[in-house]
């Protein structure tokens, strides 16, 4: 493994783990906070990680 290579795929890791957060940052502002989380919107989010964790492994 070339030195150029190591830093190019650890750029990538921290970039893609930058925006992971970023998406849950957002998806909890959309869902709300505490006893005001909409049931039907968490269920919706549910449902695309499994789709995507089917695609995945599929």
């Amino acid at each position: 493994m070339t030195p150029l290579l190591a830093v190019s795929v650890f750029l990538f890791c921290l970039m893609l783990a930058h925006t992971m957060l970023a998406g849950m940052k957002t998806a909890l502002e959309w869902v709300g906070h505490g006893d005001k989380a909409d049931p039907a919107r968490l269920t919706f989010i549910w449902g695309v990680i499994v789709f995507a964790a089917g695609l995945i492994v599929h």
